[in-house]
Formats: structure tokens, C-alpha cells, sequence
């Protein structure tokens, strides 16, 4: 979902004038969020809806399979189960996802129908439809079947099988990213009877997260209300939440100002004056009362060099490395990120923004130009510009500040390096068309990109060269290695922490040894709030969660445990926390109840009251007098219920108090001999699949399942081997909490690992043989012998042994017949970089 795409909608003068009409009112009502956007969203229907304003709305109405928890980064950007039981089991191949669902989500008016697996199937059915033409299809074009409905010979994607609460969904091939792109709005479920619509169903839109969208003027108003059929765990603050649309951004920041509104577009002239008002924003996870915020976006802002042209593209298919390090080192990030204002964000140097799984910060380029080390990649001579070899080439740029003054920074520090840029100026959809028309002839262009959806795949495929064609491209770098090419697709079907590391590992790969981008920035997403708004948390998914605002102060119960004992002398004491509160608050009186849980009147006291926070006090207690024992039973619970708070929020209104029994049983009869053999563990690699060659010389395996029924798993015994019936010894290798096992480098060649088990009454299983798993070197050019072949044989020759035909010169020969290669370079059988050009001489037979 590409920032840089925002619609221009004007809206009509009579919506304006009612909206100005309506902010004359004074502070909103408690129970309702007043936002304010200057243009409209694009739609309310979830196969349809692909902006940044729209998607924040959904993250806030649709109960997704798996979602991103209301917490900011880093947790906020990995998925958990929503509307799923857990997360999904995945088959041996990596291709078929199960999941299944609970019971207990329910559709919004006007619909109220349970959650089923069937609605989630619609969902994709609908969105891939031909006829709705959503942005959804290449997000799930990897499901089997997919392109059936995408061409329109089918109308349900046989990949996708509801069966009841089971819900399976089968890819094309592996592809770690899926769960990712399954957790967008595009997948949000809808009741069946909503038709396929390419214009879009309009509100009231049936959803099953904490809100539904009731109503859409378009270019007036949308209304959000609270979902009256929501269980989930989720929170929701407000009865509605009314987005206004259409006012001057200079009138929203005045509406904020005075509290009429309490949040919305601002113009970016008044960050400044916010930052003086309020300090340098910063994400908030403090108690104080914040108003002016700012967190990283899930965005990278870089320039791309085209290797489509000789001047970034000589060389290889690696292309002029020297040279785009040397722009790496040369330009100015600081700079360039400063011009988009103040706190715009913070300058980077990799592919991959921050807080993404997969991010690794590593410190390869300056912030502030390196001109000595710039000068020596380019080739200069010395330390001012007019030693470098002198270059030209063409710098396509939007003609939208701040990139005009952006792109002249760029061209002022390449001529410290003999470059002379040529800048031309586009409106920004002018340009991302024609840096994606291949052979269009620009040597350099100022780009961004926005996630499509949290994977780090999202930003590293942008230089995948499988993925370039005539037009339309998104690799405006036109970067295209097949050693890189390769190891993105071998990353992509990874999951987990491998996944993580596999992107990692790419993303510091292709800066450091290929630079096919000169990355520069981390664009920040600034927020300035209303003074009575707290509760700010950003999802990296979908900027601001609506879900989790609330009106301040913030009033909070924690769970406690105690031990039981065994008399009435323990207290459980349950901490209630009063956040961001300001003096004109106080004091503030909320109510609280003690309930049953499995403990009931027996175990615990009952009490009720009420707490009055004074100013200044962030903290009371609520404390229960625990009933001790000496039976032996099951540790129990109860609860604290909060409730009439006569201010602020409560965001967190149920405590549970557990109660840890410390009575001894009485002791079993002792267990009978142990003679059986214990049962082995499930063997599975989560770095590597079986039969498939890789480079990656370090296997990591996971065991899972190991038991024994009556005296338990001790250990395990484990061999690496080359043969695949080896029995290890009889000698522990790991205890029995292992989970698993990483092996050292291995050499090239063909491995299994052989495990037995041991239990507690020392019997051991028989072997068990996992494998193979092949480990390969790296590919190599190994120069063939080219002496007395054609040009012609000498290509297909070179071709299988990784090798490139370099220059070819002539030369009279009295060995060689005309025609024939005469001499080579370098010589036969050396191994070298794979790609490595070799030279020859061609005979043109006997002089005379």
C-alpha cells in the first residue's frame, strides 16, 4: 500500500460550510471520538479499501483469523490469534494452513450471525472475484485456484475449504509471508449474503471487531459505533467514533486546539510550532499527559540506481558496486530527511524500515557524507572533485515538495564525487509510472515505499529481479542477481525466528556488497491530539489504533497471587493505577467488587467500596483477606470488578486474584516397574527441508513429542551422519527439557541425524533416522577449457560452469584452425567468483 498515493477530493462548499457549522460546538461528548480528515477515505468495503486512513477504520471493525495486538512495536508487529483458536497448523510441505476458529464472535447490526469458517471463505472468494477488481488479488494469488476466480472460469477458490469452525487454505508453493498478508483487511469476513459489488457495499458494513461502520456520507462524515455483539478481548472506549471530512487542515488544528476535535489531519507547517509547544515527540509508554506524538512508519524512503544503464549497471550482474557504494558514502541523509520537517523521522541506511521482524540494525553508511571514502570508490585521484573520472546521468524526482529541494542536496553531493545529475521534474504519479516502464532513461530516482503488510519480504522483493517486466514495475532499481534472487525466494518460504534472520542477513548483504538502493530515511507518522485524549497506541500495521483511545485519565486494576496458607492472615492486594491525569481532574472516585471465581465465599472474603484518588495520587489498593486451609485442592481464583468511575476511563477494569494452594497431597502409591522403552520425539528442521540442496551449513532441528507414560523422558542420544541407518551411542547428548539441536558447520554432502531416547528407568528406544539433508557450496565459475572450440561452444560451455564470455580478440594462430579459440583468460580449471568473465583470442588461422 503505497503512500505516495493519495487521493484529491475537494469536497462540495455546502459540506464544508455544514461541518464549520458543526465545529462551532464546544469540548465533545465523553462517549463519542471526534476525528477530522481532509479528504474522504476511498471505501468502506474491506475487498475494496487500500489507504492508510480507510485500513485504520478496519484495523478498529474487523475480528480478523490473526491479528496485531493493541500494543506498539515491537510486539504490535508480530501476529496473534484473533478470531482463531491458535495459530495454524501447517502441513509437512509448508503449503496448507489449518485453522480452527472459535465460537463466540458475532457479525455487527444489521446482520448479528455467528462467525463461521465459511464467512472468512467468502471473504477471499469475494475479494479475488473478477468482477470486484480488488487490490486484494495478488495478495492471494498463491492460493491454489486463485487465478480460476481471478480470470473468472470460477467463482469459489478451491484452495480455500470451510468445513464448519475449520477453515483450510493451501498455497501454490511455500511462502512465509502468508499469514502476513492473510492478517489484511482484504481477508476480513463478511455475511454471505453480501453481494460481489465492484463499486463496493456501503455502510452499515456487518463487521465482527469492536466497531462497525454505521454510516458514510461521502465527503461528509463517517460514523463508527461500538459493536453490541462483541465478546472479544479487544478494547473500545467510545459508543461512536464521527470522522469529519472536508475542513481546511489549518481549521482541524484549531479544532484540536480548543478541544473540538481530538484528533486529525494537521498541515505540516504546524509541527514545529508543536514542537516548541510540547518538546520533540516521541512514542509515549510513560504515565505523562501527552498530546504531540510520533512513531516510525513502516516505510523507507531511498534512492534507486538503475542497473538497466551503464553508468550503476556496469559489470555484472552485481552491477557497478564501487560506484553505488560511493553514492552511499557521498550522500547526505541527515539532510535529506530534515527537509521533509521538523521530527520528520530518522535517516537509515538499510532496505528494511525499523521495528519489522526481520530488522537488524547494523551500521554500514554515514548519516553525514564520507567524501574520502566516496572519492576512492569512484575512482578519484585525489580529494576534490575535479580528480574523478566525470560522469553523467539523469535523476528522475516529483516535482511535490520537499523532493525538488531533496533531489537538489543529492546532486550537490555526487558532484563531490565527479557525478553531474541531470534532475527531471514529474508530478509524483508521472514519475512512479515511468520509473517502473523498463528502458525508460533515468540513471537515478527518489522513491519510497509504504507496507503492503508487516513482512520484511514486502521491502527485499523490491529488489528481486524475477519480478521485472515491461511496466508496472516496483524494482525501479532494476536490480537483478540470480545468486540474490535466489536466497530472497529461499528466505520467503522460511517462518519464525529463521525467517527473521534469513531477511536480516539479506537486507545487510545487498547494502553492503551490491547497494542497489542508497536508502536515506525513516519517515515518522506525527500525531497532535485533543488534551483529553490518552491511551495513544500506534500499530505499526495501521498507524493510530482507534480501539485502544480513551478519554483521560487511564484507570487501571492488576492481577495479584497469593499463597493460600493455612489461616486468614494473607491479603491479596490488587493495585488500581490513575495515569495521566492532570490536577483539573481530581479528585477522582471510582467503585469496586469483589467476585466469585472457582474460589467462592469460603476461600476469600468478600468486599466492596469505593477509592478516591486525591491529587497527585497515581495509586490505591484494594485489599482482600484470602480464607487459609490445610486441605490439599486445585489453586482457585476470584476477581475485582472496577466500575462508575467519575473520570477518565477504565481501560483495564477486571483484576483476577489467584489463590496458590500450598497443601501437600497425600503421596500416590509408587509407580510400577519400568521396563518399556520411552516413545521418540516428532523430528522437523526449521531451517532446512529434506531433499532440497542448500548453502546454509548449520541445520537446526526441533524435537517434539518425546514421552513416557510411567517413569518420564530423561534425555536424548544423537549422531550426525552421513549414512542413513547409524545408531548413536548409549551416552546422553541433551536432557529431557531439549527442544532441540543445532549442528556445527557442516561440510558438503549428504546428512541425517539418528536420535534415540531415554527414559528415567534407563531404557532406550531404537534409532530414529531423519534426513537427508543436502548441504551444497556456493556456486562457482570453474573456467572450462576453451582452447580450439567455437565462440558459439565456448558460450554454452562457459554457461554451465557459471562462468561469462568476456572479450574476444583475433590473432593469427599456426595451432589453431580460423575460428577456433586460441587462448584463454584466466586459465583452465581456476576457480573463481561465479559470473567471472573469461577472455579469449580467436584464431584467424595462418598468416599468409
Amino acid at each position: 500500500m503505497s503512500s505516495w498515493f493519495a487521493k484529491t477530493i475537494v469536497p462540495p462548499l455546502a459540506a464544508v460550510a455544514l461541518l464549520l457549522a458543526v465545529g462551532s460546538a464546544t469540548a465533545a461528548e465523553p462517549s463519542t471520538l471526534h476525528v477530522e480528515l481532509g479528504v474522504d477515505i476511498d471505501y468502506v468495503d474491506p475487498a475494496l479499501s487500500y489507504y492508510i486512513p480507510a485500513w485504520t477504520i478496519e484495523y478498529a471493525t474487523c475480528a480478523k483469523l490473526l491479528n496485531y495486538p493493541d500494543s506498539g512495536a515491537p510486539r504490535g508487529a508480530l501476529l496473534e490469534p484473533e478470531v482463531a483458536r491458535g495459530m495454524p497448523a501447517i502441513s509437512a510441505d509448508g503449503r496448507t494452513y489449518t485453522f480452527h476458529l472459535r465460537d463466540d464472535y458475532f457479525f455487527s447490526p444489521p446482520s448479528g450471525v455467528r462467525l463461521t469458517a465459511a464467512h472468512f471463505k467468502w471473504a477471499i472468494d469475494r475479494a479475488l472475484n473478477r468482477q470486484m477488481n480488488s487490490p486484494a488479488q495478488p495478495f492471494f494469488s498463491d492460493i491454489v485456484g486463485a487465478a480460476d476466480v481471478i480470470a473468472g472460469t470460477a467463482n469459489s477458490v478451491s484452495g480455500v475449504v470451510a468445513d464448519g469452525n475449520t477453515l483450510a487454505i493451501t498455497l501454490e508453493r511455500p511462502a512465509g509471508d502468508f499469514l502476513s498478508r492473510l492478517a489484511t483487511p482484504f481477508a476480513c469476513p463478511l455475511p454471505l449474503d453480501v453481494s460481489v459489488d465492484p463499486d463496493g457495499i456501503d455502510a452499515p458494513v456487518p463487521s465482527a471487531g469492536p466497531y462497525y461502520v454505521d454510516q458514510w456520507v461521502r465527503n461528509q462524515e463517517v460514523v463508527l459505533k461500538e459493536n453490541p455483539n462483541y465478546r472479544g478481548a479487544r478494547p473500545h472506549h467510545f459508543d461512536q467514533i464521527h470522522y469529519g471530512i472536508g475542513l481546511p487542515l489549518e481549521t482541524i488544528k484549531e479544532r484540536i486546539d480548543q478541544g473540538a476535535a481530538d484528533w486529525g489531519d494537521i498541515p505540516s507547517s504546524a509541527f514545529a510550532e508543536l514542537n516548541t509547544r510540547f518538546g520533540p515527540c516521541a512514542p509515549t509508554a510513560t504515565p505523562t499527559r501527552q498530546r504531540y506524538l510520533c512513531f516510525p512508519a513502516p516505510t523507507v524512503l531511498y534512492l534507486a540506481m538503475n542497473h538497466d544503464r551503464p553508468l550503476f549497471g556496469g559489470g555484472g550482474s552485481l552491477g557497478n558496486v564501487a560506484l553505488k557504494q560511493a553514492v552511499n558514502f557521498a550522500i547526505d541523509r541527515t539532510a535529506l530527511i530534515e527537509q521533509r520537517g521538523v521530527n520528520a523521522g530518522r535517516a537509515t541506511d538499510q532496505l528494511v524500515p525499523f521495528d519489522l521482524p526481520g530488522f537488524r540494525d547494523v551500521d554500514i553508511y554515514p548519516f553525514r557524507p564520507d567524501l574520502a571514502r566516496a572519492r576512492q570508490l569512484a575512482g578519484c585521484t585525489g580529494d576534490t572533485p575535479d580528480t574523478c573520472p566525470q560522469r553523467q546521468g539523469v535523476f528522475y524526482c516529483s516535482n511535490r515538495a520537499p523532493a525538488p529541494q531533496q533531489c537538489q542536496i543529492v546532486q550537490s553531493n555526487l558532484r563531490e564525487i565527479g557525478l553531474e545529475l541531470e534532475i527531471k521534474l514529474f508530478p509524483r504519479a508521472v514519475q512512479f509510472e515511468l520509473a517502473g516502464r523498463r528502458g525508460e532513461p533515468f540513471d537515478l530516482t527518489l522513491e519510497g515505499w509504504h507496507s503492503n503488510y508487516l513482512d520484511s519480504y514486502d521491502f527485499v522483493s523490491l529488489v528481486d529481479g524475477t519480478t521485472i517486466r515491461p511496466a508496472n514495475n516496483v524494482n525501479f532499481s532494476y536490480f537483478n542477481d540470480p545468486i540474490f534472487n535466489g536466497r530472497i525466494a529461499a528466505a520467503n518460504a522460511l517462518a519464525g525466528e529463521a525467517r527473521a534472520t534469513a531477511f536480516a542477513e539479506l537486507d545487510e548483504d545487498l547494502m553492503r556488497d551490491a547497494a542497489p538502493w542508497a536508502p536515506y530515511g525513516v519517515p515518522n507518522d506525527r500525531y497532535y491530539f485533543s488534551d483529553r485524549i490518552g491511551c495513544q497506541t500506534y500499530s505499526p500495521a495501521y498507524t493510530i489504533d482507534l480501539a485502544a483511545l480513551c478519554i483521560r485519565p487511564a484507570i487501571s486494576i492488576e492481577d495479584v497471587v497469593v499463597q493460600e496458607g493455612d489461616t486468614s492472615s494473607q491479603t491479596a492486594s490488587f493495585t488500581v493505577t490513575l495515569v495521566e491525569a492532570a490536577p483539573s481532574d481530581y479528585p477522582v472516585n471510582v467503585d469496586f467488587e469483589t467476585f466469585d471465581g472457582t474460589a467462592g465465599g469460603s476461600d476469600y472474603e468478600g468486599a466492596a467500596g469505593t477509592l478516591t484518588f486525591a491529587p497527585g495520587e497515581p495509586t490505591k489498593t484494594v485489599e482482600v483477606r484470602v480464607a487459609g486451609d490445610t486441605a490439599d485442592e486445585p489453586d482457585e481464583t476470584f476477581g475485582v470488578r472496577l466500575s462508575n468511575a467519575t473520570k477518565g476511563t477504565l481501560v483495564r477494569s477486571t483484576g483476577t486474584g489467584t489463590i496458590i494452594d500450598d497443601d501437600q497431597a497425600v503421596p500416590p502409591p509408587p509407580p510400577p516397574a519400568d521396563t518399556q522403552a520411552p516413545t521418540n520425539p516428532s523430528l522437523s528442521s526449521t531451517s532446512h527441508r529434506v531433499g532440497v540442496p542448500s548453502f546454509d551449513r548449520t541445520i537446526d532441528i526441533v524435537f517434539t513429542g518425546a514421552s513416557d507414560d510411567l517413569s518420564g523422558v530423561d534425555g536424548f542420544s544423537f549422531v550426525w551422519d552421513r549414512e542413513p541407518d547409524a545408531v548413536p551411542d548409549l551416552v546422553k547428548d541433551a536432557e529431557e527439557v531439549a527442544t532441540g539441536t543445532t549442528t556445527a558447520p557442516l561440510p558438503n554432502g549428504r546428512w541425517y541425524i539418528h536420535l534415540r531416547t531415554r527414559d528415567n528407568a534407563g531404557n532406550w528406544t531404537s534409532a530414529a533416522h531423519f534426513g537427508p539433508f543436502l548441504i551444497v557450496g556456493r556456486p562457482t565459475c570453474v573456467v572450462p577449457e576453451l582452447r580450439g572450440k567455437t565462440i558459439a561452444r565456448a558460450r554454452r560451455l562457459l554457461a554451465t560452469h557459471r562462468c561469462a564470455l568476456g572479450r574476444v580478440g583475433r590473432a593469427y594462430s599456426r595451432r589453431f584452425a580460423a575460428g577456433r579459440i586460441a587462448a584463454q583468460s584466466p586459465r583452465p580449471h581456476a576457480r573463481l567468483r561465479n559470473g567471472t568473465r573469461v577472455n579469449v583470442i580467436v584464431s584467424r588461422g595462418r598468416r599468409g
